[in-house]
């Protein structure tokens, strides 16, 4: 948290974006993740104003369903981490084409209210081995459009809610394949994205397209990602996905709180219990306006 203020005061102009990775249910590395999760998410509320949330076990479905990797590593993990995340900052910081979205813009666009800035993320392509339908395809952009739509390419295991509103989401295009696509890529997302995706109808935002002609960076050799000319991430602010995975932590940190677990570590270092209670509130009131956001489409 201190680290968080002292950079917001810093560079108070700045985009500040987090990508936590939460704790699943079935798969940590720690017995105090779910702590740490809601500690985090509850004291860096302020500081924030993009939370983009992944999680270990859908980073594992996502190698094993995608590149046929059948006990990930950790190692696998943090690479195709890596990649996703390349794919999506390195565009804003080399982006040299004035018509291209900026980080700010990606931000405003997403984020209605300043406590609704949580976000899932998808990903295309992940192959392991160079895909004809996105090497050679007439129209790359709508490939990669329909594939990241499916969850099957989601990095949130929370993220499969068919009807699940939509508040607003961002498709940044990174590549020459996409570049060459300007006019064409804004015509087919409009017009198929809604679609596919059920959105509130108070939010006038709806779809922002970012298109970088910057080509993605070569994967690690031994990330068994194979290297593609064109990319999608897809951010999307949703309501029932966000809610899920907030209600996830939030449960597993109510099982441990409720019988003190492991707190006394926590005070031996100097915080106090209230500040458990404190960020666990905080946790339960996101999730509550998600639930309202969703609830004033009815």
């Amino acid at each position: 948290m201190r680290v968080m203020e002292h950079l917001t005061n810093v560079y108070s102009k700045a985009v500040a974006v987090q990508v936590p990775i939460l704790p699943s249910e079935y798969l940590s590395t720690a017995v105090v993740d779910p702590y740490n999760a809601v500690l985090h998410c509850g004291s860096n509320m302020p500081y924030s104003n993009l939370t983009i949330m992944m999680d270990n076990a859908a980073i594992m479905s996502l190698l094993s369903r995608h590149l046929q990797i059948e006990k990930p590593t950790v190692i696998f993990l943090n690479r195709l981490i890596s990649q996703i995340q390349s794919c999506l900052f390195c565009g804003f910081h080399y982006n040299a084409d004035p018509i291209c979205s900026t980080l700010e813009e990606v931000t405003t666009n997403l984020v209605p209210f300043p406590s609704l800035h949580f976000a899932y993320l998808r990903y295309a392509p992940i192959v392991g081995t160079p895909r004809q339908d996105f090497q050679t395809a007439v129209h790359p952009a709508e490939e990669l459009t329909k594939a990241a739509l499916s969850p099957n390419y989601s990095t949130l295991s929370a993220d499969k809610f068919p009807r699940s509103k939509v508040i607003s989401t961002c498709l940044s295009f990174r590549g020459a394949a996409a570049g060459w696509q300007r006019g064409l890529a804004a015509a087919i997302l409009h017009s198929k994205i809604s679609q596919s995706l059920s959105f509130v109808d108070w939010c006038p935002t709806g779809v922002k397209i970012a298109i970088h002609a910057v080509p993605p960076l070569r994967p690690v050799p031994e990330s068994c990602l194979a290297e593609s000319p064109a990319n999608l991430t897809m951010l999307v602010n949703g309501t029932a996905a966000t809610q899920r995975a907030l209600q996830t932590i939030n449960a597993q940190f109510s099982r441990l709180y409720e019988r003190r677990c492991f707190v006394h570590w926590y005070v031996g270092e100097g915080m106090e219990e209230g500040e458990f209670t404190e960020a666990s509130d905080v946790v339960t009131n996101i999730i509550s306006q998600y639930n309202n956001a969703e609830a004033s489409e009815r």
